[in-house]
């Protein structure tokens, strides 16, 4: 499942994330966002906003887009 399918509120683990843009991809990780971390899915906007995580009590907001390439598996 993707990120953009998980229901607000639900911790999940990331299992791939390799199909995002390079710079996306290293600006996550300088947060510590990458495969095998746990991140909690705050919820989005509506209309394709952005999607907020937080992961070791850091809060982000990525695109919608690339929410969408971000690969995750329910725990």
């Amino acid at each position: 499942m993707v990120l953009t399918e998980v229901p607000r509120g639900k911790r999940v683990v990331i299992k791939q994330c390799s199909q995002l843009h390079p710079l996306i991809y290293r600006r996550l990780n300088d947060f510590g966002i990458n495969e095998g971390k746990e991140i909690f899915y705050k919820g989005k906007m509506p209309f394709g906003g952005p999607c907020f995580i937080a992961c070791k009590s850091q809060k982000v907001s990525i695109r919608h887009c690339d929410a969408q390439c971000i690969e995750v598996e329910a725990l």
